[in-house]
């Protein structure tokens, strides 16, 4: 919104607060990470798995482990 203002112009911000939204966001569970940790290691040894650094990406991810 404040980058409208520099231009001179108003914005909304919606964030459906009154509705269900498409995606639902993906919270990371540490029983379903640990779950995963464990069938990746069975089926393709402990130094096949590596943990990579969190980001904020936008993925269907969150309808899997719902």
């Amino acid at each position: 919104m404040e980058q409208a203002k520099v231009f001179r112009c108003g914005a909304t911000v919606d964030f459906f607060e009154d509705e269900n939204t498409m995606y639902p966001p993906t919270v990371n569970d540490i029983h379903m990470h640990e779950h995963v940790k464990k069938v990746a290691t069975d089926l393709l040894g402990l130094t096949r798995f590596q943990e990579v650094d969190l980001v904020m990406g936008s993925e269907d991810f969150s309808f899997y482990s719902e």
